[in-house]
């Protein structure tokens, strides 16, 4: 069983908990298929694989394997595409997931000689094994010296963190152009939300657009911008993340991750309305 490993860490997180809850619950190896990273050298915003900076249990395929899937020959070609029209999406050999059916669980009664394709942005596919994915999305390395000073204070306070993310979203002609100002009402709402729940909280901004965030967010608490990594090091702004107390995630599946893997267990977590991702049990909308 191969699943493909692709686009950013968020959705990396996401991928690679899917294959392991098969591999768990199916008793097949997993193994990953990350040649997506090998072609986009030049895009403006760069990919890295960052799985290898957790203690992740996977092999990665071989190209001989991958090709198996990605590059058949006319003849199986044609076999699949009779398959595709005759047979449950489960018993084919190439299985995605659905954009409008994020949550499917026939996908459970694969065979061991699939490939995966997707990004299977649900928490019911693992959540019955989150202390194994829990477990394996731990930190391989420590913290170099600055993300280590950060990672003190945040431990020391009442640390809330705020996700803004732009990027894509700027570029995407399905979001209206209120969705800025939309945006920012919502995190307003979060963080009064979050202040009359909390003694003396600091709020901890991450976001993918930094110098935008300086220049247009401005609240009355105390606040850090968190400016000095970029989508090369994401997983040292996750880090972070994780150890903030309570949370108010964009509708990203990197701050979904940086509040679903915190160890506060009295954590508040906050989503914005009609997020495009699971909301687990405890977690809030406005």
């Amino acid at each position: 069983m191969i699943v493909k490993i692709h686009y950013g860490l968020g959705n990396q997180l996401y991928q690679y908990a899917f294959g392991k809850a098969l591999s768990v619950r199916l008793n097949y190896e997993l193994k990953l298929d990350t040649t997506f990273f090998n072609n986009n050298p030049t895009d403006k915003h760069p990919r890295l694989y960052q799985l290898d900076k957790f203690n992740i249990e996977a092999q990665l395929a071989s190209p001989g394997e991958i090709q198996k899937y990605t590059q058949p020959t006319f003849i199986e070609r044609r076999i699949r595409q009779v398959q595709r029209s005759l047979l449950p999406f489960y018993k084919q050999k190439i299985v995605k997931d659905s954009p409008v059916a994020p949550y499917d669980a026939d996908v459970f009664k694969i065979k061991n000689d699939t490939y995966l394709f997707g990004y299977w942005h649900d928490a019911r596919y693992f959540e019955d094994i989150s202390d194994i994915i829990k477990k394996d999305l731990t930190f391989k390395d420590a913290p170099d010296a600055l993300n280590k000073k950060y990672q003190d204070e945040i431990d020391a306070c009442t640390s809330v963190s705020i996700h803004i993310r732009r990027g894509d979203y700027l570029h995407d002609a399905a979001i209206p152009k209120s969705f800025v100002d939309d945006q920012l009402q919502y995190y307003y709402k979060a963080i009064a939300d979050i202040a009359g729940k909390v003694d003396s909280p600091v709020f901890y901004i991450f976001s993918d657009d930094p110098d935008w965030v300086l220049e247009n967010f401005a609240i009355d608490h105390p606040c850090v911008y968190v400016r000095h990594n970029t989508e090369l090091n994401a997983h040292d702004d996750l880090r972070l993340m994780t150890h903030c107390k309570h949370h108010i995630t964009a509708n990203s599946s990197f701050s979904w991750w940086g509040a679903w893997l915190a160890v506060n267990p009295d954590k508040i977590i906050i989503m914005p309305t009609k997020p495009l991702i699971y909301v687990p049990k405890g977690w809030m909308v406005i």
